[in-house]
């Protein structure tokens, strides 16, 4: 006995009482009839994912990568091995924490990730800045490898969720392209600073644009996934 239409839509109507929380799925183009591409070349929370991305990879390249180890063996004298000791366990924390970052991001919401990374990037950059001290070298490390790893996934995550459905490969490729940005920025830019003030005044610049990239994300993106706590509590109401 072949099912009859009412049959088969069935299964395809109960799939959002099932308790998945999909993620936004965004239109394929503007209210003004703008193609996809475009839409998200001038959507709010395109750019300021990709401004966030940027400030990412920026202090990874010039912060982490370039800036930290001279200050360590400048101001503290830190030997090449201990910093290769210290890099080495930043990347294991980063490997650990990097799927829980991406349940997080599930669960709650890609903002309730980004941002409180964002924040804590600026306080691991903060403690490098006025570390005194191996300890206080060694906070910023832990919390710097901490941010690292919640900055991984989610941001991407992002951008999958509100690209337009036919321009999906142009908003991965846009947003990689805002990494490689920072990337190529970072180190020179923070080396000038560096030249011109102090190490602590480089990575002090740096936490500068990491809270004001997330800063312009708290107050402009939108959230993508509702968290299942709320999910949960409004379907059992």
């Amino acid at each position: 006995m072949t099912p009859g239409p009412d049959q088969e839509t069935a299964p395809a109507a109960a799939l959002p009482e099932l308790g998945r929380d999909e993620p936004h799925t965004p239109p394929e183009g503007g209210a003004a009839g703008r193609p996809p591409w475009l839409a998200m070349l001038v959507s709010g929370s395109f750019l300021t994912v990709a401004f966030v991305t940027t400030m990412i990879f920026f202090t990874r390249a010039g912060g982490r990568q370039t800036i930290v180890p001279l200050l360590g063996d400048a101001r503290l004298g830190l030997s090449t091995g201990f910093l290769g000791v210290v890099f080495t366990a930043m990347s294991l924390i980063g490997l650990v924490l990097i799927g829980p970052a991406a349940v997080a991001a599930d669960r709650f919401g890609r903002r309730a990730v980004i941002v409180p990374s964002g924040i804590a990037t600026v306080v691991g950059l903060l403690l490098f800045a006025g570390a005194t001290s191996v300890a206080l070298f060694l906070a910023g490390a832990l919390v710097l490898a901490v941010a690292s790893a919640m900055a991984g996934p989610a941001p991407a995550a992002y951008v999958a969720d509100i690209a337009p459905v036919r321009a999906r490969g142009l908003a991965m490729s846009l947003y990689r392209s805002a990494g490689d940005v920072g990337f190529v920025v970072g180190p020179p830019l923070l080396g000038v600073i560096a030249d011109a003030s102090s190490y602590g005044w480089a990575l002090g610049t740096n936490a500068l644009l990491v809270a004001l990239a997330t800063l312009l994300f708290l107050l402009i993106a939108r959230e993508t996934v509702r968290p299942r706590r709320a999910a949960g509590a409004g379907r059992s109401a």
